[in-house]
């Protein structure tokens, strides 16, 4: 099997590459995470309901939903990068509107908008970056946006912890315009997707980059493979609508159901009140164990990609999935027996640890890197568009109905709702998805074009 190595001269182009599309990610992470500390002061400064307090949070799912719609036109038509500058604009537009929000609908529309730009982010990055980055760190690479996401939450709970005192929450969210001018500047130095270039007979561009990332040979061999691919004669409209590349929708689909169905978000969105169940009563002491919770994110987060393409997608799933269960297994047994003594709130502080260093290794990156391998070239954009737009419908549910879930079935309830869909999801794992480390995009397409259960993707013929 060949193995394509990145060369020592291009190992600098490949991280800038991989660090300027992956602010995206920051900035997904710092408008998520942010509403957690802003959202007790804001619910206290317009008197929300539950259900307006849920509009709040969920908003940024539904513009989510829009704008990966939005965006699979406009990478088609103009490129991956294309996505990347459109998400930078309306980040940077939108985060200086939220220093003035007169109203709760003002709020939810800016948010809705906030949501738009993070929808076509989370469309564009993997897909740019699964296919930018040399086969042998694919899964690093496109886990580096999910490393961005941990750390913009990490940046959120830090930038909340110190401003929560003082009660500005428009300053809470309005602190992300500070990334997002970043990214605005620097997107437009990213090279085109070698693969866009290709499949839009742009061929000596492509070269250009792929000189910049691959020795010759490698390079060779990477444009053959992807000629072959865009040569195939199917036509567009027959491959969505074969059986296969449905397969492959639902495949990708079942992963970002159980990215969401898990619990992270709803943990994300709503820290405060998770540590408050667990006894810590006040917003500061409550933002801090935040803010330690963000650390162990972001450091997890870190171990997956040093290791995703070394023990593979697989094994790091079914591992970081068990691992969620015991975490969430943990915070039921703590909230149903109450908090009552330091041993058992720290204990349920542990075990918020424990949960969010599982998924941080697993669900929160892998899901991204399978999702932006498993498409055939000339529909990855719109294999990506469902199955990001799915993530984003499951991210709209959960934390739409998290607070009324909580009244409903109490902290315990839910909570044991999390570790039995955690339970199902290391079995959709077993059973259903393909091992794919070191192996080319164009393999997984042959091998799904051959008729190879979904399972057998990552075969190396």
């Amino acid at each position: 099997m060949m193995t394509t190595t990145v060369q020592d001269t291009s190992k600098s182009f490949v991280y800038f590459i991989t660090i300027v599309a992956a602010l995206a990610g920051l900035l997904f992470g710092m408008d998520t995470g942010v509403i957690s500390g802003a959202l007790p002061l804001i619910v206290k400064h317009f008197h929300l309901s539950d259900e307006l307090k849920g509009f709040v949070v969920s908003s940024l799912s539904i513009g989510a939903v829009a704008g990966v719609v939005l965006c699979q036109p406009i990478s088609r038509l103009w490129g991956r990068r294309m996505g990347l500058l459109v998400s930078a604009v309306i980040f940077t537009g939108a985060s200086i509107a939220l220093f003035y929000v007169p109203t709760p609908s003002i709020l939810i529309a800016i948010r809705f908008v906030l949501g738009l730009a993070i929808g076509i982010a989370t469309f564009s990055t993997p897909l740019y970056l699964s296919e930018i980055s040399p086969r042998a760190v694919r899964g690093a690479m496109i886990s580096t946006y999910q490393l961005m996401v941990a750390g913009g939450f990490l940046v959120a709970y830090i930038s909340d912890a110190m401003i929560s005192n003082s009660g500005n929450w428009h300053l809470m969210l309005g602190i992300v315009v500070i990334p997002a001018v970043f990214m605005l500047c620097f997107v437009l130095f990213l090279p085109r997707s070698p693969r866009w270039l290709i499949l839009n007979n742009r061929e000596s561009e492509a070269r250009k980059v792929l000189a910049k990332i691959l020795d010759a040979d490698e390079m060779e061999t990477s444009i053959r493979e992807i000629k072959d691919s865009v040569s195939h004669k199917n036509t567009f409209w027959s491959l969505i609508s074969d059986k296969r590349f449905i397969a492959v929708v639902v495949l990708g689909l079942g992963m970002q159901f159980f990215q969401q169905a898990t619990g992270d978000n709803a943990v994300n969105y709503y820290v405060p009140t998770i540590f408050k169940l667990a006894g810590f009563a006040t917003l500061h002491q409550q933002m801090l164990c935040a803010i330690v919770f963000g650390f162990v994110h972001t450091f997890m987060t870190l171990v997956a990609i040093k290791y995703v393409d070394r023990w593979g997608r697989r094994p790091i799933l079914m591992l970081g999935l068990g691992i969620m269960a015991l975490g969430m297994l943990m915070l039921a047994a703590i909230v149903y027996i109450g908090p009552s003594n330091d041993a058992l709130r720290y204990t349920g502080v542990l075990s918020t640890f424990i949960y969010t260093a599982g998924y941080s290794i697993s669900v929160g990156p892998v899901v991204w890197v399978i999702c932006s391998e498993i498409f055939p070239l000339r529909i990855r954009d719109v294999g990506i568009m469902v199955t990001t737009m799915g993530n984003w419908v499951f991210n709209a549910m959960v934390s739409q109905s998290f607070p009324a879930l909580l009244h409903k079935l109490t902290g315990p309830g839910v909570f044991m709702l999390f570790v039995v869909m955690s339970i199902i999801g290391i079995f959709f794992v077993k059973f259903l998805t393909p091992e794919t480390k070191g192996i080319s995009l164009e393999q997984i397409e042959n091998n799904l074009e051959s008729g190879r259960r979904l399972r057998n993707l990552g075969v190396q013929v």
